[in-house]
């Protein structure tokens, strides 16, 4: 039978700590309440504790906190004058458990507001929500709630009724009633934190999302000071995404309309300078029966040629593994030109294959807004090989780990908090292995393959991370117990041992 995939908003509350110690309050007092205010009694003859609860405290209340906008003094003085009116419209909405009473909400709504200095929104939904625990949900200001339907409608795929303006009470009971067809194996006071919680993650996600953008904005002016950056760190940390998530910021990249102002080339050991400058290729037109050579330009002389004539616009080229070529012989004589200080036609030169082309075209150079972003893992045998004139023409920044989890944002919301713990265990636990460093942590990349085991760690463990350890373990000594204790830092087994 094919597994059902769990979708993410039931990630999301299958992942949430319920705050149980508000949920058992409101089972405490909200049964109470109800029952009270079904006896249509004079506020004077209510029990004096449950009265408070629910008419005078306004902070660390069972249903909802409201630290501003509650009723003031003289306001609960109004509301205990005109108790006649209200009681028996608390009485109509105490006996009706399982239909909204549209019309009493109302009712209450208007005679409340006849005795405040100012609509009291979130004051009354709350009586009403305490009312209703069936039926309307315990986020009683309407923008939190405006937020979760927000959150609910672009950031997963569920459907949800329309939100309607203005009007809580419709809303409220479509959240309710949503969140009760989803967890259908908890009863409605167990649901009832839940609406709040889901937001409450949805805005972590969203604080996350903002600092995320702080540090990019921070990257993009260090790129745009040194020109030449090059990434480097452990496999897997993220250097590629975040080295084209930055190509793509500086330069406004939109898929619908790709100009060409990003390239992306990938160095290996048979990469030279005719793939990367310019060189000869052989050309056979269908008059000629032999083969020529034709002077053609590589990937990057091409791209700053572009570049040149589009001076208004920045471009990004983006060279992944760039240690795995041969530096200096891709480059040759531009390693000059892409010097920060000899941008632009300064920085001109005649490159190999000059003679072939006209005088104009002879002399060659970067132009001023052409960024080059290369990657690198520092565990990779070539690191070393990396021509030291080029060195200098490049600034360096280790990507570690723990900088780049935000890759997890819209792909694996739902099992970051677990990621980011079993990340870190592990990554400290390889830092301790004699023989490994931070050269060999796991990044976050890997934990992107959950989506595809849907969640599941374990698959993460035994398809993905093992199999690399192993290979970094390869001629240790014991690798086998070795590679156990990671395991067991990964699964937090011996958490409490150490």
């Amino acid at each position: 039978m094919e597994q059902v995939k769990t979708s993410q908003f039931e990630q999301i509350c299958k992942n949430i700590d319920v705050w149980s110690q508000w949920r058992d309050q409101y089972k405490i007092y909200v049964p109470l309440f109800i029952e009270e205010a079904k006896q249509n009694k004079h506020w004077s003859l209510w029990e004096k504790d449950l009265f408070f609860e629910f008419f005078e405290k306004s902070n660390d209340q069972c249903v909802s906190s409201l630290r501003q906008g509650y009723f003031t003094n003289k306001e609960k003085q109004d509301i205990k004058d005109h108790w006649d009116e209200l009681s028996p419209l608390f009485a109509q909405i105490a006996e009706n458990q399982d239909i909204p009473q549209w019309e009493a909400y109302d009712a209450l709504k208007k005679t409340i507001r006849k005795y405040t200095k100012v609509d009291r929104r979130a004051a009354t939904n709350r009586l009403v929500a305490s009312l209703q625990p069936r039926l309307l949900s315990t986020i009683v200001n309407e923008d939190n709630l405006s937020e979760l339907y927000w959150f609910l409608q672009h950031k997963t795929d569920e459907q949800i009724p329309p939100y309607v303006g203005g009007n809580w009470f419709q809303n409220s009971y479509n959240i309710l009633q949503f969140f009760k067809q989803k967890l259908t194996d908890l009863d409605y006071y167990d649901i009832i934190t839940y609406p709040w919680q889901v937001r409450d993650s949805f805005l972590h996600a969203k604080s996350k999302n903002e600092q995320v953008t702080k540090k990019q904005n921070m990257e993009i002016d260090f790129l745009k000071k040194v020109k030449n950056v090059i990434y480097t760190g452990a496999p897997g940390t993220g250097k590629t995404y975040k080295a084209k998530q930055l190509a793509k910021t500086i330069t406004n990249y939109n898929e619908d309309q790709d100009d060409g102002r990003i390239a992306f080339v990938q160095f290996h050991p048979s990469y030279d300078y005719t793939d990367f400058v310019e060189g000869l290729r052989p050309v056979k037109s269908a008059e000629q029966k032999e083969v020529s050579f034709e002077l053609r330009d590589g990937i990057f002389r091409s791209f700053c040629e572009r570049a040149k004539n589009d001076e208004e616009n920045d471009y990004v080229l983006v060279i992944d593994e760039i240690n795995r070529g041969e530096i200096s012989k891709i480059f040759g004589e531009l390693f000059f030109s892409i010097d920060p200080g000899y941008r632009g036609r300064k920085g001109s030169v005649l490159t190999q294959y000059a003679n072939l082309r006209k005088k104009e075209d002879q002399y060659f150079y970067v132009p001023d807004n052409v960024y080059i972003i290369g990657t690198m893992n520092d565990i990779d045998r070539s690191v070393e090989s990396f021509d030291f004139a080029m060195r200098r023409r490049f600034a360096w920044r280790e990507i570690k780990a723990s900088e780049q989890t935000d890759m997890w944002l819209g792909k694996i919301d739902a099992w970051i908090d677990e990621a980011q713990d079993r990340m870190e265990r592990l990554n400290k636990a390889i830092e301790k292995t004699e023989g490994l460093s931070s050269a060999y942590h796991i990044g976050p990349a890997y934990f992107l393959v959950l989506k595809d085991h849907d969640g599941d760690f374990s698959k993460l463990w035994n398809y993905h991370i093992e199999p690399l350890l192993t290979e970094y373990l390869r001629g240790f000594p014991n690798p086998s117990e070795t590679l156990k204790k990671l395991q067991w830092r990964y699964d937090g087994s011996d958490i409490q041992n150490n």
